[in-house]
């Protein structure tokens, strides 16, 4: 039985301390466990002496400069896992900007929230929350590998005002998402039955909701409210619901299927927090078929809220929800589902940011050597991204590379492929040319390994008739690595025309400006030099569509 690839989720919470990440991070795991072998690491993974050591760093850091607590714990937490954790894998995904890492492994970062951004808690001066933007800035700019965020509405506002167009990497939106076997549509409906599930703390704006259900109560009593959740307002949250007699029904924390469960028996679903970038409890509540009511400026997807309100005043809350006049927007229920944010995470992961030139250069000489020595690869080679089962797609390729043989020329070609069902139809191909020594496939290699073959080849050449590939060409234009191109107009738009192009249907052609190019250093110089700044105008203007 084939070995299964193996992932690392890296969650910096405890698995106790229910809320969106954490449920978000056991999907994950579960999900993954169809195909991949998955760990899960939070810290109860440490060993009890090591297992506070965050929060006790926050608590000390915070104490003198708050809120930086929050960011060192993240970093400590960080430590930690690379230290005790950093194992062989095949994907790594972080969820959370604080305890990521760069690493030779191909990796993915979620941006759930910032710290930044959810200190509605405190009291605190708009110069002491720079300080902590600007450590957060630099983190998510160090990050060399992609980072996803959980929704459209929340990635413009952290780029564009939280963070004031000060971050340089383009985030991937990666919605979050549930089981599809959890959900349990509404039974029957219940008339004035509502209900709230989060975290009881003040971003949730939980006393708001006591107070606006206190006044829907003294309306029509035969309104009900339900609330699943915890957090360190609990008790403060009892105790008014018992002094004000209101018909309140506290059930703690519950997982999503016994949330789904809840939900199935309600008419309304109330969100009265201040601060959301996506909010799986709405998605939930949604999927279900209740009413949603929320305030309209969270940046949650907006088909989350069927009743937005503007602001915070409580007669605006009271007459929307008792208003017969509840308009239950439909949403796309497959677009929120785990196996989805599963595919997105993988398919993200395995692709190095090939705005990001810095990934190369981090590079180390050593990093190289070791991969070279590990795929036999010669100091003379010259690569190309096999991606077509098509015989036309590789002869005239294949027979350059038989010209350069009979000239005596020692060139190998490498191709690179995903696919082994590939390589069996390539190889016979190979064989039949008699070109084993000098071609080689080599098959499903990680980004990390990819990158250490641009930046060891001599040479990059374009697979004929396969100008909808145009991945490999941002990426040797990041790792500075030289290439000839098929002559088509979209690669010649891609480049301005300032490449060497070769005429697809003609071996010779190909041959001959192989030989120009490896032959001439100062025209290897000019290409490597114009592939960074055409790059530069990629990452300035964002409007490439690499083709993968």
């Amino acid at each position: 039985m084939k070995n299964k690839k193996k992932i690392q989720i890296f969650y910096g919470g405890f698995k106790f301390v229910k809320g969106g990440v954490n449920s978000h991070s056991i999907s994950l795991k579960q999900e993954f466990e169809k195909f991949y072998d998955v760990s899960l690491i939070t810290l109860d993974d440490l060993s009890i002496i090591f297992r506070f050591i965050p929060h006790l760093i926050e608590k000390i850091v915070n104490f003198f400069f708050l809120p930086l607590g929050f960011y060192y714990k993240g970093i400590c937490t960080k430590i930690l896992f690379k230290f005790f954790f950093d194992r062989n894998c095949d994907y790594r995904i972080f969820e959370d900007i604080y305890i990521s890492w760069n690493s030779k492994v191909p990796s993915l970062t979620m941006l759930h929230a910032v710290w930044s951004d959810n200190l509605q808690k405190y009291k605190l001066e708009k110069k002491v929350i720079n300080k902590l933007k600007l450590k957060e800035i630099n983190k998510i700019n160090e990050i060399n590998h992609p980072v996803g965020i959980v929704s459209e509405p929340y990635k413009n506002f952290i780029l564009n005002k939280h963070f004031s167009k000060k971050i340089k990497k383009n985030f991937s939106v990666i919605e979050l998402g549930i089981k599809e076997k959890s959900i349990i549509k509404k039974k029957k409906e219940k008339k004035k039955s509502l209900i709230y599930v989060g975290s009881l703390e003040s971003r949730k704006n939980v006393f708001f909701l006591l107070k606006l259900f206190k006044k829907i109560h003294n309306f029509d009593s035969d309104y009900r409210l339900t609330i699943i959740g915890d957090g360190p307002d609990k008790k403060k949250l009892l105790l008014l619901a018992r002094k004000n007699y209101l018909p309140i029904k506290f059930l703690g924390n519950k997982d999503q299927n016994e949330i789904f469960k809840e939900l199935s028996n309600h008419e309304i679903y109330i969100h009265t927090s201040t601060k959301e970038s996506f909010s799986l409890s709405l998605l939930e509540a949604k999927i279900s078929g209740l009413i949603t009511v929320a305030f309209k400026n969270l940046e949650v997807p907006k088909e989350f809220i069927d009743i937005g309100l503007e602001d915070f005043r409580i007669n605006n809350w009271f007459n929307k929800i008792i208003s017969k006049n509840k308009i239950n927007k439909k949403i796309d229920e497959k677009k929120y589902l785990i196996n989805n944010t599963a595919k997105k995470l993988i398919n993200k992961s395995a692709k190095f940011d090939v705005l990001n030139q810095s990934f190369f250069k981090s590079l180390s000489t050593k990093q190289i050597h070791k991969i070279k020595k590990k795929y036999n690869l010669s100091d003379n080679f010259i690569l190309t991204i096999g991606h077509s089962k098509k015989e036309k797609n590789y002869l005239c390729l294949f027979r350059a590379i038989q010209i350069l043989k009979n000239e005596n020329s020692n060139i190998r070609l490498i191709i690179v492929i995903k696919d082994i069902n590939e390589k069996q139809y390539i190889q016979k191909f190979i064989n039949s040319l008699n070109l084993n020594m000098n071609i080689k496939i080599i098959v499903n290699i990680n980004h990390f390994e990819l990158a250490c073959f641009y930046k060891s080849a001599k040479l990059f050449v374009s697979t004929p008739f396969n100008e909808d590939f145009t991945a490999p060409i941002y990426e040797c234009m990041a790792s500075g690595l030289p290439m000839i191109l098929e002559n088509n107009n979209s690669f010649r738009k891609l480049t301005k025309n300032k490449f060497i192009y070769f005429d697809q249907y003609d071996p010779l052609s190909i041959a001959n400006k192989i030989k120009f190019v490896l032959s001439n250093k100062e025209i290897r110089k000019e290409l490597i030099n114009f592939g960074k700044k055409r790059l530069n105008f990629f990452a300035t203007n964002e409007k490439n569509h690499i083709k993968k």
